[in-house]
């Protein structure tokens, strides 16, 4: 999985060969709009306490996603 982050906010996300689970970086602070859009094979997603923002539509058209752990901090 490669991330595209941007001082500190998650601003896109690469699936390589079909990749299931994706760990964020404790330096993400953030996940923008639409970062994780269209990752139809992911089906976890764990998000560090360094998060606390969700940005809208982060997750959307991940249709095999059934798993985000999302800690207390967002």
């Amino acid at each position: 999985m490669k991330f595209s982050i941007d001082n500190g906010v998650l601003v896109g996300c690469k699936v390589e060969n079909g990749e299931t689970e994706a760990i964020i970086p404790d330096r993400v602070k953030e996940i923008g709009f639409m970062a994780f859009s269209r990752c139809t094979s992911l089906i976890s997603i764990t998000i560090p306490d360094s998060v606390t923002i969700i940005g809208k539509y982060a997750f959307s058209d991940c249709t095999s996603l059934t798993s985000i752990t999302i800690p207390d901090s967002v």
